[in-house]
């Protein structure tokens, strides 16, 4: 679930915050990089368990309305259809399911009544009154509309992502590989016993050292980092230069140096993706200009060292 470029982009906001602050502490922010790295399992976690919450608010409203003297035949059908979902019935008796949902330090539980809201929103919704007062309602058609929910929530729903803000922090930032994620365990299940989510492992061991490897370098070589960014912005306004490309710069031209197995082609690409993402409009064609200067002097002079296949130059 992790990669490469969201390592770097949670390094580099790790970097902007530590030179915020004045009385920056490394280890301190070390940690927090990690913590932040972990907490993308967590908003995972918590994405896959709101099914399940939503099917417990939907059967304490069915037992409501079928307790009334006149029931209505449409309102049952609205709530059996998240009641009787077959496919929320694997993800619960998933015993991998269970455990990682209740180690999540996210609680859906306590966010009932934003879990009530968004039900009453989601019965409002033409395309799910549609799945739910059909007349057959196929596994695959069970599995879509739960897919097809999460997916709609995160994507527009302004209550959902507000909770989702409120919980995890950098939510905004990792929706996307949240839910690239979300999705791609969604097909996977196919039955009670599959193995379907992602669990840290040795890869992701690996990426954390990265992320741990390039914060760490990034500082220990502050100066010499400074020194070559200088040198070839002599004729600009330091004052005009923004942070986050400083911090860019830096990170890239460390990853030049000091990280042997990572391509000089392929450092710069990423750098420039993330200005585009995190910098000014013209952060990209700047940043490039100056990399490109840089790594072509550091490999005159023979200080850019790549080992592997494909990297020895």
């Amino acid at each position: 679930m992790l990669n490469r470029r969201l390592v770097r982009i949670k390094v580099f906001q790790t970097l902007y915050s530590f030179t915020q602050d004045e009385q920056a502490n490394r280890n301190f922010y070390e940690k927090q990089l990690l913590k932040s790295l972990a907490g993308i399992f967590d908003v995972y976690y918590f994405v896959l368990a709101f099914p399940s919450f939503l099917k417990h608010v939907a059967s304490l409203e069915l037992e409501t309305e079928q307790a009334k003297h006149f029931p209505s035949d449409e309102e049952i059908k609205l709530h059996q259809s998240i009641v009787q979902n077959s496919f929320i019935g694997l993800l619960e008796n998933n015993s991998t399911w269970q455990e990682r949902t209740k180690k999540c330090p996210y609680k859906w539980e306590n966010h009932m009544d934003i879990i009530r809201n968004l039900f009453i929103e989601l019965k409002k919704d033409e395309h799910f009154r549609s799945y739910a007062l059909a007349s057959e309602k196929k596994p695959a058609d069970q599995r879509k509309i739960i897919q097809s929910l999460l997916n709609d929530l995160a994507d527009k729903n302004e209550l959902f992502n507000f909770q989702l803000e409120e919980t995890h922090l950098n939510w905004q930032d990792d929706k996307e590989v949240v839910m690239n994620a979300v999705n791609k365990s969604l097909r996977q299940v196919k039955d009670t016993g599959s193995d379907f989510l992602y669990l840290p492992d040795s890869e992701t061991t690996e990426l954390e050292e990265m992320a741990r490897d390039l914060y760490g370098k990034v500082l220990l070589h502050d100066t010499e980092l400074n020194s070559l960014i200088e040198e070839k912005t002599k004729n600009w306004d330091v004052e005009r230069i923004a942070v986050t490309d400083t911090i860019l710069l830096k990170m890239a031209l460390c990853e030049i140096l000091y990280f042997p197995s990572i391509p000089v082609k392929v450092t710069i690409n990423e750098y420039l993706e993330i200005a585009k993402l995190y910098s000014t409009p013209n952060s990209k064609n700047f940043i490039n200009g100056i990399l490109d200067a840089i790594q072509k002097e550091l490999k005159a002079s023979n200080k850019v060292v790549k080992e592997g296949r494909g990297l020895i130059e």
